[in-house]
């Protein structure tokens, strides 16, 4: 046998004389000899000195893989393993954990993972039940179960909360871990309604929309521990309900609260005719306005002789509130219904609850606006993508906020790689007379074609080729290669031809969209304005730019005319960016009281009321398998 050292061999089958030979000599003497591992034959340089380095003692540690970071769910016990699967998208960890978890160091080793809202509370619980004592549930525990049992209230489905024995299960349970985690239970179940009712119970990325919650999150572990000593249960969970306005009127319709009953009136009331319009004769008006006095729809120093038989704007006025306070169609015209509910209020003393299509239309509806931030900011820019319509809001005195300013838009089409995204984000900046870079896509797909048959089309609708750094290039191929592969650009020189009019608006987004003016006005008279790529165009930038500007150093109306009239390319950042959401809400609750119903251009409501009666099925995670309380159980 042939007994050689490897390193040697290696520079000798270099060698093409001798190559055929050794291999030849190898095979004759059925010699054990086994070559060098594949990685160490490399051709070349490297692997010369690969070999030369034979004798170097490697790196113990350069090619070790990194332990992978602690589970935080190991400390959990077997029996609460899977309450850590919950999704709680409300939670946010203590600043000191997040912190922890996203800062690296120079090391291998990745950052540790954010504890979970579940691990958390097992820690804050010390292996201590919070709503079990001397194996008794707590009040607090029994008031929680109540308000849970209520869920139906925040349009949301009992069942998912309540829909085990809670009680029996925590006081049968055995000391140890079973109680521990049964408690626990509970705990993360409070967790998820609050989760549902303050953000949602579908997470908007899985119906592909990436919006920001970090402003409705909150600490959910310390909360829970704080609840559970609580003196009142329900009003601690309900300053965590959503604040807007919207919210709160789509859920009336939904789950409407009770009214106090009003009196009937001494004697009832009758129409001589079908319905009775402001500013015709009814000769009960006195009568009326006497009745309403009682009910404080009218002051009470209301002058009924000033009323002449006539059904005038000072008595419809008090009607109005009777109809919003009963949940009637505040429109002042006094008809059958809204007779009935004056002579029986106990009939109808609140909005009956909606159903069917409505219902579900009504379920969306609040399920976007839970996706919402609270507090929309000072003043907003809102636009509701099928409505085709600008909203600049403003703060008022009540508490929510006036629209100062609305217009036409038009959105992206319906097409899929065309649709306008959803998009909350601060609009920082105005660009007057801008350049408009046409996009990659838009490019390859309506205009290489066009070009490369006719380079004058570039001169002739005011475009031009140019650099990264903003150096013209020649039409020729050599630009045309570049335009397509990316490295040149294509964009239109500013000026009264420019698709982006007069102005265009910048807020950051990873959609590259903005709002922008446009030469084709005529548009805007068409009902569906799905009509864009993608960005969002404006009927009047000059007003949504004096809005803007309004208020800012060296900035008015008149100026904003001046500076688009001379067409003059400037950049201006606003003095502080303005909130602005892209939303899609279909249904929207106008202030009459009366639905409005926008086309669902996009066909995103199918899959979201899809997913709402998914999340309705969910039930409460526990260690045994969750039986369906009876209906006609007693309440916990």
């Amino acid at each position: 046998m042939i007994t050689m050292n490897a390193n040697l061999i290696l520079r000798i089958i270099r060698k093409p004389s001798i190559n055929l030979i050794f291999w030849l000599l190898i095979l004759m003497t059925g010699s054990a000899w086994s070559a060098p591992p594949v990685t160490n034959a490399i051709e070349g340089t490297a692997a010369e000195d690969m070999v030369e380095s034979e004798t170097t003692t490697p790196d113990a540690t350069a090619d070790k893989t990194p332990e992978p970071p602690p589970d935080p769910t190991a400390i959990l016990p077997a029996e609460c393993k899977k309450l850590a699967t919950v999704k709680l998208r409300a939670d946010k960890p203590p600043a000191a954990a997040a912190a922890a978890a996203t800062t690296g160091t120079e090391t291998n080793t990745p950052p540790a993972p954010t504890k979970g809202a579940v691990v958390r509370m097992y820690e804050l619980m010390n292996s201590t039940p919070l709503w079990l004592k001397n194996s008794t549930v707590t009040p607090q525990a029994t008031a929680l179960l109540k308000y849970l049992a209520q869920a139906d209230t925040k349009a949301l489905t009992p069942a998912a909360y309540v829909g085990v024995d809670w009680i029996n299960l925590l006081q049968t349970s055995t000391p140890g871990p079973q109680r521990v985690c049964r408690d626990l239970a509970l705990s993360t179940t409070v967790m998820r309604y609050i989760s549902d009712m303050r953000v949602g119970q579908v997470d908007p990325r899985t119906l592909g929309f990436v919006l920001d919650f970090s402003a409705k999150q909150l600490d959910l572990a310390t909360f829970v521990l704080q609840l559970s000593n609580s003196q009142n249960i329900a009003a601690d969970l309900d300053a965590l309900e959503p604040k807007s306005r919207p919210y709160r009127h789509i859920l009336d319709q939904i789950s409407p609260k009770q009214t106090p009953t009003d009196p009937k009136p001494p004697t009832p009331f009758t129409l001589t005719r079908r319905v009775v319009r402001p500013g015709e004769p009814y000769d009960q008006a006195a009568q009326l306005a006497e009745y309403l006095k009682t009910l404080g729809d009218l002051p009470k120093d209301f002058d009924t002789g000033t009323l002449n038989n006539t059904y005038t704007d000072a008595l419809v006025t008090g009607v109005k509130k009777l109809q919003q306070r009963r949940g009637l169609s505040v429109d002042g015209v006094i008809g059958p219904n809204t007779m009935a509910n004056i002579n029986n209020p106990q009939a109808k003393n609140a909005r009956q609850k909606a159903t069917g299509k409505t219902l579900q239309r009504l379920l969306i509806a609040l399920e976007r606006w839970r996706w919402m931030p609270d507090d929309l900011g000072d003043q907003a820019i809102m636009i509701n993508i099928p409505a085709f319509r600008l909203y600049a809001l403003e703060r008022d005195d009540s508490g929510w906020y006036r629209t100062a300013l609305e217009m036409n838009v038009i959105v992206g089409k319906t097409g899929s790689r065309y649709r306008t995204p959803l998009v909350h984000s601060r609009l920082k900046t105005i660009e007057f007379t801008p350049y408009w870079n046409v996009p990659t896509s838009i490019l390859r797909r309506e205009m290489y074609k066009i070009i490369k048959s006719n380079p004058g089309y570039v001169a002739s609708r005011n475009y031009e080729v140019v650099r990264s750094d903003g150096t013209r290039v020649p039409v020729n191929s050599g630009a045309l290669a570049g335009l397509w592969n990316g490295t040149l650009r294509l964009r239109q020189k500013p000026g009264g031809r420019n698709v982006l009019g007069e102005a265009k608006f910048i807020f950051p987004n990873k959609f590259a969209v903005y709002l922008h003016g446009t030469q084709s006005k005529g548009l805007f008279a068409r009902a569906n304005r799905a009509l864009s790529h993608g960005c969002i165009r404006l009927q009047n930038p000059a007003r949504l730019a004096t809005h803007l500007l309004n208020g800012q150093e060296g900035w008015d109306q008149s100026k904003v005319n001046s500076v688009i009239a001379k067409k003059t390319h400037q950049f201006t950042p606003l003095a502080k960016s303005v909130p602005i959401y892209l939303n899609y809400e279909t249904t929207v609750l106008q202030p009459n009281g009366r639905l409005a119903y926008y086309p669902d251009i996009y066909g995103y409501d199918k899959p979201l009321g899809n997913a709402l009666e998914q999340a309705a099925k969910n039930k409460p995670v526990v260690d045994v398998e969750v039986q369906p309380v009876a209906d006609n159980a007693p309440a916990q």
